[in-house]
């Protein structure tokens, strides 16, 4: 952007004189005409302000003014009998009572009275079809008065009251067409409010208030910008773009239009993009309300505020929130276009009774309306205006504020971020513009002495390529510009260092947002603590992992350990007992595998109580359920296998001459199918390890609790758990079924009461452990002490019902040594004394014939297969046990 500052050139108010060749009624030039051979577009305001005696003719309820043509010299092209003059009205915020001309806003002003020069000239140096837009009205041309509003609604009034419409309506003071402003939204809603009463149309450049479309409450509002809807949905965009911490947002707004309106349209932004709105209202002149509204802010925890005041309170609600709390560095403060006055260059604060304000100042953003594109309209329009001193003569001449500009003069680029010279070139495309749309409105009416309601009514249905060169719409039922084609830019304030006992901000872009939600980062955005990490908008989070306690981890696996220690010792035991008699009956290999059963049962608790922060914690899953799965059905098959046996032994006593491998099919096929099942799933779909979160939430919508488990990998693997279930469940059941089958036999040959004891508590932890492990599904705790119960009564039951009776009858033949007395000395064995020894027994050796056959077959197998050849069994001397 261009940056001149230059002595400012007084206006002469002989510049442009009478003709004194006795003609008083016409007026000439001095100077040329303009390129379009078009008189120069100050002349037609000397021709107002100068010539009392030119006739004019006017109509009630029109501002038209009509002079004969011949009243002017030279002759207008395409001039008729008569030429038609308009007035408009440009009011903004030019000057401030705390800190002066506003650079910004009286750049706009200026741009307002270039848009009046390419009126009356026709010029085409920003809009190359004006002069083909205005040949409908080749005999209009417009003046212009600038005013002040001090950023003040009651000043404006007065303005509006005295100056604009008070007196009466004459071809020196005329009333006007149109009216170009105002800044602020409070002030704008005044003269909206007074030009309605007056039926004269106004077009503000920035007015954002919503509330402004109500064509009931401002009937003849339009405005060449967007709505504050735009804006506060532009900043929930950019505040979901910053980190998924930026999520919460609290609101500290003012109960007046554009706080409402700012809350309103930002929280239903909010809540489309997944943002969590507080909102914390106050009421105006009410410090009380205020104090409570931000105490609410900081009870809620939130760190992301975006503030809404009242137009100009920015100072005292932010000094406020600073001294009650609401101002550490881990705060994140948005402004809304409620303190656009911020952004100003000649902004600053006292550095010793507003440190606060400007600590919630430093690392603020706001965002304002983005005129996408186009800059170079921007520079021409700049360069234009400072490379014609006339034309700034008569701006300095005009000028509502000319003491305070005089000081000043003109700068267009006063160090300014590019962003923010954008944004203030935005400022000055929407002036011209409004001035614009005002005269080509007029332009555009039939009658010549046109009334407000025309020019409004054509103002909706204008359509034209502005300053920006962007479609210019207005939109019929509200005459707001439609914003289809802009967008908005985020800029970011920090402070400087203090100065003269006052504190300044730079001020730059840091990111755009378009027309379609798109966030465009231009440069890393500063927050309060100096960097450009993006804080967390609430407190860290404090969830509960519910990890199981590491002395119930030591417990369970610790029982875990002495069931397979004893399980162990009792497969050791069984080994070395091998070759007892007692031993033998009851088939040491399955006994052995009983207890390898167990041992794998019981080590499956292991890897089951592993947690975070052990890594591949899907492994230790599948490893749990192998163990489990494996040592369940090695240990039920096993006694299934034994007790058929004994079964079939005692039913076929005669007949029955069969190898060990034959009863291990059962075990060696539900084994088999264990395995491929559990292959095929740790292939397929294996378990998985997940944690999830719990219903309860904390006052952020958060998570206060999780859980880890085992869970399915995917939709397969229930086809698999569910035959694995099947399989083992039916092993169970065939054990069974043979111990109900071996009942009635004696007690040293059945182990029916023992199963049953066992298989009652295995049914008791089952009926008890799964309704209350469904209930406390959430608790990892309750779902690994209870898994572990069972399994260890699961194990204890394999051990208890396979090993009580062998334990029992060992130490029975201990205190009976020479019951068991076991001899492998064939030469010494006698048949025939056998029977003689049987014979003499009598009755009672017939009833227990079928026993006496079970228990020799039995031990006749053992000895055969120690042996490798036929063996002879004979009775002990006491006639009690077989020997061999």
């Amino acid at each position: 952007m261009r940056a001149t500052n230059f002595e400012i050139i007084p206006f002469e108010d002989d510049e442009w004189e009478q003709d004194t060749s006795g003609n008083d009624s016409q007026h000439d030039f001095q100077e040329s005409l303009s390129s379009s051979g078009y008189p120069p577009f100050t002349y037609w305001d000397v021709l107002r302000q100068e010539s009392s005696d030119v006739p004019f003719e006017t109509r009630p309820g029109s501002s038209v003014v009509k002079i004969p043509t011949s009243s002017v010299k030279p002759r207008i092209p395409n001039a008729r009998s008569h030429l038609r003059l308009a007035h408009l009205a440009s009011i903004l915020a030019i000057s401030h009572p705390w800190f002066g001309i506003d650079r910004v806003f009286h750049n706009a002003q200026a741009a307002g009275v270039l848009a009046l020069k390419h009126l009356n000239e026709r010029s085409p140096s920003v809009m190359p079809d004006l002069p083909e837009r205005m040949d409908a009205c080749p005999d209009l041309f417009f003046t212009m008065d600038m005013y002040d509003t001090q950023f003040s609604p009651i000043h404006a009034a007065r303005q509006f009251a005295n100056d604009i419409v008070g007196p009466t309506h004459s071809l020196a003071t005329p009333h006007p067409t149109a009216i170009a402003g105002a800044t602020l939204s409070e002030v704008s809603k005044t003269l909206a409010i007074l030009g309605g009463v007056n039926e004269i149309p106004q077009i503000s450049h920035i007015s954002a208030a919503e509330s402004l479309d109500n064509t009931e409450t401002y009937p003849y509002f339009c405005r060449s910008s967007a709505s504050n809807s735009g804006m506060a949905q532009g900043l929930a965009v950019f505040m979901h773009s910053l980190s998924e911490t930026s999520r919460h947002v609290a609101i500290l707004y003012a109960r007046d239009e554009l706080g409402r309106s700012h809350h309103n349209n930002f929280s239903d932004m909010a809540r489309r993009l997944g943002i969590s709105v507080f909102s914390a209202p106050y009421e105006l002149h009410d410090p009380k309300s205020l104090d409570d509204a931000i105490n609410k802010v900081i009870n809620s925890g939130y760190k992301y505020v975006s503030l809404a005041p009242a137009q100009s309170t920015f100072n005292v609600v932010a000094q406020r929130a600073f001294e009650l709390g609401l101002g550490g560095q881990d705060y994140v403060f948005f402004l809304s276009e409620s303190c656009v006055d911020v952004i100003s260059a000649g902004y600053t604060l006292n550095a010793t009774t507003e440190y606060g304000a400007a600590s919630i100042l430093n690392g603020t953003g706001i965002v304002l309306l983005h005129a996408p594109g186009k800059e170079e309209y921007v520079e021409s329009m700049q360069k234009e205006f400072l490379d014609d001193p006339a034309t700034m003569a008569y701006y300095t001449r005009k000028h509502p504020a000319k003491d305070l500009f005089t000081a000043v003069g003109f700068d267009f680029d006063p160090a300014l971020d590019a962003q923010v010279s954008n944004f203030a070139g935005a400022l000055q495309n929407s002036q011209y513009d409004a001035v614009i749309a005002a005269g080509l409105a007029a332009c555009q009416s039939e009658t010549d002495f046109f009334t407000g309601p025309e020019v409004y009514e054509n103002i909706k249905n204008l359509d034209f390529s502005g300053s920006s060169q962007i479609p210019t719409h207005f939109m019929n039922d509200t005459c707001s510009r439609d914003m289809q084609y802009f967008g908005y830019v985020v800029l970011n304030l920090l402070a400087k260092e203090p100065k003269d006992g006052l504190i300044r901000f730079e001020t730059r872009g840091a990111a755009m947002v378009d027309a379609n939600e798109n966030v465009i980062t231009l440069q890393n955005y500063t927050f309060r603590d100096g960097t450009s990490i993006a804080p967390p908008s609430i407190p860290d989070q404090e969830i509960d992992m519910n990890k199981i306690p590491l002395h119930f981890q030591l417990l369970a696996w610790t029982v875990a350990f002495i069931v397979m220690l004893l399980a162990t010792a009792l497969g050791v035991w069984t080994i070395v007992k091998r070759n007892t008699a007692s031993v033998r009956v009851r088939q040491p290999m399955f006994l052995s595998m009983c207890c390898v059963g167990t041992c794998l049962l019981a080590s499956s608790i292991i890897p089951m109580g592993l947690q975070e922060p052990t890594e591949n914690l899907g492994a230790a899953c599948m490893s749990s359920l192998w163990l489990s799965s494996v040592g369940f059905v090695v240990g039920f098959s096993a006694l299934f296998s034994k007790t058929w046996r004994v079964n079939r032994l005692f039913n076929n006593a005669q007949r029955f001459r069969r190898h060990t491998i034959d009863v291990l099919v059962p075990f060696l096929v539900l084994s088999s199918i264990n395995v491929i099942i559990l292959v095929a799933m740790t292939i397929v779909a294996p378990l998985q390890w997940t944690r999830q979160f719990t219903d309860s939430l904390d006052p952020y919508g958060r998570p206060l609790e999780s859980y880890g488990s085992c869970t399915a990998s995917n939709d397969n693997t229930k086809w698999f758990l569910l035959p694995l279930l099947a399989i083992n469940f039916f092993a169970v059941l065939l054990s069974n079924i043979q111990i109900f089958l071996s009942r009635n036999l004696p007690r040293n040959l059945n182990e029916s009461k023992e199963v049953a004891f066992s298989m009652l508590m295995l049914l008791e932890a089952c009926l008890v452990g799964i309704p209350v492990l469904i209930v406390v599904n959430e608790s990892p705790t309750a779902r690994f002490l209870l898994p572990t119960k069972v399994r260890q009564q699961r194990s204890v039951s394999v051990v208890v019902s396979t090993n009580s009776l062998n334990l029992r009858s060992s130490f029975n033949s201990v205190r009976r040594s020479n019951t068991l007395n076991l001899r492998f000395s064939i030469s010494s064995l006698r048949w025939t004394s056998f029977r003689a020894s049987r014979s003499s027994m009598g009755a009672s050796a017939t009833s227990n014939g079928g026993i006496d056959r079970v228990r020799k077959q039995l031990i006749l197998e053992h000895a055969e297969d120690q042996t490798g050849g036929p063996t002879e069994l004979h009775p002990d001397d006491d006639g009690s046990e077989f020997a061999v």
